[in-house]
């Protein structure tokens, strides 16, 4: 990995883990913002970088690859055998224990968090109440998981902390108060401490939720 460029966007849960990692990790890269909000990631030139027309991209020389789950593996495992042992672990068992999580974050985050802050922050109808219901429950479970555990799996962060983390901290976009989650707020302050951590950006006031 020695010339990567990172297409990415503020507002992105998906492009920011992807930078977390990069930056946990100490990778030298370029980060090249796409304006979501203007539609940028529409355009001619970007539909050829990326058919899909979605962020992020990661371009490490003649490799071009997008969605974020699929980035945070080929980052952990390019960037030497010590740390992406650490972050993506060697044989199935450990990663299939990984990534569980990854795919939590992907359907049930994604699919509660993710849409009730696309209405509840932007304003696009994303299934209102029954995301918000979706999004509390998951954040229910992470809590539960995490009553006896640093972290959520392997006794140490992995791809698994990076990929749930974005959703979290954007939770309260969503009109969602962490303040009942003690133990996942004490996992955020973990995560924060970690050298290289990059927080998301909040780039909406908290919303309250509305029915």
């Amino acid at each position: 990995m020695t010339d990567i460029t990172l297409y990415t966007h503020p507002v992105s849960v998906n492009s920011h883990r992807v930078k977390l990692l990069l930056s946990l990790l100490g990778v030298p890269h370029t980060a090249v913002t796409i304006d979501l909000l203007k539609g940028e990631h529409h355009s001619p030139e970007f539909a050829e970088l990326n058919p899909w027309r979605v962020l992020p991209v990661l371009k490490d020389e003649e490799l071009v690859f997008n969605e974020s789950y699929s980035i945070l593996i080929y980052v952990a495992r390019q960037c030497g055998a010590e740390a992406g042992e650490q972050w993506w672990p060697h044989g199935w068992i450990k990663q299939t224990r990984v990534a569980r999580w990854m795919f939590f974050t992907a359907n049930e985050l994604h699919n509660g968090i993710g849409l009730a802050r696309n209405e509840f922050g932007f304003g696009v109808p994303s299934g209102g109440a029954y995301a918000l219901g979706r999004a509390l429950k998951a954040l229910a479970l992470l809590d539960a998981h995490l009553a006896d555990r640093e972290w959520f799996e392997l006794d140490r962060p992995t791809l698994a902390d990076v990929s749930i983390y974005p959703f979290v901290a954007v939770a309260p976009e969503a009109g969602i108060d962490l303040a009942p989650y003690e133990h996942l707020r004490a996992w955020v302050a973990r995560v924060s401490a970690l050298p290289g951590f990059e927080p998301m950006p909040r780039v909406l006031p908290d919303k309250a939720p509305q029915a």
